[in-house]
């Protein structure tokens, strides 16, 4: 069951002009929080390189809880998301470790399974997205500005073989 928690809040949201990660972390602590930063460029053999950079601040209970953090093996026939001891975190991070770690440069055709281990996330009976080898999405999932009616269950699979991935859940 929730905890009803009264939140003054409002999330904080800023573009890089405005605050840098760095602003944002050395700020004085007013609210416990979760801090996001998102940097994206996209590079033309033809045009200037153009980026997205994007910040963004929401404020959670003041608890005394540690974020959740594992590494785990995902299949084909997939299994539910646990967040341990984050009984219902405010947000999920899920990176595919898929290729990272190695220790020579694969061949081709080891580059073409690793390829391939595309992870799935899914809310309920939902998609929600893939996850490339390398790259990783987090998930808002339990927020007052969220409207929901019960809790979802997440369910995550590797679209070819197995693969390990970080999940990482913050609490609320």
């Amino acid at each position: 069951m929730p905890l009803e928690v009264e939140n003054n809040f409002e999330p904080i949201e800023s573009t890089a002009e405005e605050w840098t990660l760095e602003d944002v972390m050395n700020a004085p602590r007013e609210f416990a929080r979760v801090t996001t930063q998102l940097k994206v460029t996209h590079e033309s053999t033809e045009l200037d390189p153009s980026q997205v950079d994007k910040t963004f601040t929401f404020a959670i209970e003041d608890i005394e809880e540690e974020h959740y953090s594992r590494i785990i093996k995902a299949t084909e026939e997939g299994s539910l998301l646990q967040f341990g001891w984050v009984e219902e975190p405010s947000m999920i991070v899920i990176e595919n470790l898929a290729g990272e770690r190695l220790k020579v440069r694969p061949t081709e055709e080891e580059q073409a399974v690793i390829d391939s281990q595309i992870l799935e996330v899914w809310a309920g009976s939902s998609l929600v997205c893939f996850i490339l080898p390398g790259m990783a999405q987090q998930f808002l999932i339990n927020h007052p500005s969220i409207p929901r009616s019960e809790p979802t269950d997440y369910f995550i699979r590797c679209q070819v073989g197995t693969t390990k991935y970080n999940l990482t859940a913050m609490p609320q």
